[in-house]
């Protein structure tokens, strides 16, 4: 054992290492059976050089969704670039079954683009909810129709989250309304704080009259709706037979 050689996998310490202990035992300064438990802490120390390459995919895929968890999927793209180990854990589909972008990130038309491309197929939720206040900063460069376009990409989305995204055009709102029409599995669509006025829901109407799942639908903190947009949504939920939870807090 003294030359640092072991079994298959294992790495004993170091000759200095062993040096160093045998001198204090010799002193006195040591028993022998603590200079064996000191090597012993030190083999399990290092023994993690020596995981194999399909262990070592395993422990940074757990901690990729730690990391994609608390700080988002344009984050995971990133430690992607570090090197072609950390590219192909980050790749992995279980990273990517849910797109997640909050306040720690800043999203753009090509940012998006880039992440939702690398979940299609495997995409069941696309959450890029903001804060209010966090909404101009943080989702003022993103246009409707790259969102419009993503959904289209993933027809297996179950959940859309984009509270705090600005939407303005009227004609991409309608067809907005139409694609997510067509997700058959999706049921829950939150569209708080997302400037919508009362014209809005003219032209969301068929979303929420025909949307063959849907259960959930936030409409809160769209100060513009008023008695009129309401008025409309009774309409679209008199067809709806499947939503069971609406939230229109702080809508006027």
């Amino acid at each position: 054992l003294p030359n640092g050689r072991g079994g298959r996998g294992q790495k004993l310490a170091s000759m200095t290492d062993w040096v160093l202990i045998e001198e204090e035992e010799v002193k006195g300064n040591v028993s022998p059976a603590k200079s064996k438990k000191r090597i012993e802490t030190l083999n399990r120390a290092w023994s993690i050089s020596y995981l194999t390459q399909e262990e070592v995919a395993q422990v940074l895929l757990v901690l990729f969704q730690y990391l994609h968890a608390n700080f988002g999927s344009a984050f995971i793209s990133r430690m992607s670039m570090v090197n072609k180990t950390w590219k192909r854990v980050a790749h992995d589909d279980k990273l990517w079954s849910v797109v997640r972008c909050g306040d720690e990130c800043c999203l753009d038309n090509d940012v998006l683009n880039s992440i939702c491309a690398r979940a299609q197929g495997h995409l069941e939720i696309l959450d890029i909810a903001t804060s209010p206040q966090c909404a101009s900063s943080l989702r003022g460069q993103l246009k409707l129709h790259a969102i419009l376009e993503n959904i289209q990409m993933n027809p297996t989305l179950r959940e859309i989250h984009l509270s705090g995204c600005v939407l303005y055009n009227e004609l991409d709102l309608a067809e907005l309304g139409l694609v997510v029409q067509d997700l058959q599995d999706l049921m829950s669509l939150s569209l708080e704080a997302c400037n919508l006025q009362d014209s809005s829901l003219k032209k969301l109407i068929a979303m929420f009259a025909c949307s063959p799942k849907l259960e959930m639908l936030s409409l809160a903190y769209n100060e513009k709706l008023g008695i009129d947009g309401i008025s409309i949504l009774c309409a679209a939920l008199r067809v709806n037979k499947t939503i069971t939870s609406l939230d229109l807090r702080g809508c006027s």
